[in-house]
């Protein structure tokens, strides 16, 4: 049975000392296991607390779930607080880790804004890991499924690709427009690494 995260945020990566001392002049920013990251354009919404308990990095890898991550400050560029990271928006957050922040995370670059990386880290909550029945697994999520779509996408002869791009592909050959099928096809496309996200809805096909 296969595992579909059906929220995300995306690390980027950590965010410069001068940023942060011209964002927050003559604030104390960093306590033990804390660290501000440049933040993704969110598939959710996630109230300051959030915690998260699941990250895997953008460039492949086993899913981690040995640490404890917690949302602790959100912000934008200009240093405005916020109660929650909204649906669609990116931002600037702190967040504390436990028992230390993981190796995959401490090598994030430095960055001075949203610069996008491919290599950036996934954040999941385990509640919010969808369990998908056996019988929309074996028609849906299975690897030949995804490589079928994958090919598709393939003969289209643009390696770049948007949401819509998968939704046309579900509708016109497998008589299929529901949008959570299409979300779940999107998102383990990236995360078995059969493409990779580029940008807000704008994605790229991995040739393997």
């Amino acid at each position: 049975m296969d595992i579909t995260p059906k929220s995300r945020l995306r690390l980027l990566g950590r965010v410069s000392a001068r940023v942060l001392k011209r964002t927050f002049p003559g604030l104390e920013l960093k306590k033990p296991n804390t660290e501000w990251f440049f933040v993704s354009y969110s598939s959710d919404t996630y109230p300051v607390g959030s915690t998260f308990d699941i990250f895997i990095p953008g460039s492949g890898g086993e899913w981690n779930h040995d640490y404890k991550i917690k949302l602790l400050k959100i912000t934008d560029e200009y240093g405005r607080r916020f109660n929650e990271i909204s649906d669609g928006f990116k931002t600037i957050c702190c967040f504390q880790f436990t028992s230390s922040i993981p190796k995959e995370i401490k090598q994030l670059p430095v960055l001075t804004d949203w610069e996008m990386n491919e290599k950036g880290v996934y954040l999941f909550q385990h509640s919010e890991i969808n369990l998908m029945p056996e019988q929309d697994n074996t028609k849906f999520i299975f690897q030949g499924f995804l490589t079928l779509v994958w090919k598709e996408l393939k003969h289209r002869k643009t390696f770049s690709f948007k949401t819509k791009d998968i939704a046309d592909i579900l509708s016109q050959k497998y008589d299929n427009s529901n949008k959570r099928y299409i979300r779940i096809v999107l998102d383990n496309l990236v995360l078995t690494g059969k493409a990779k996200e580029k940008d807000e809805d704008k994605y790229e096909l991995v040739d393997y």
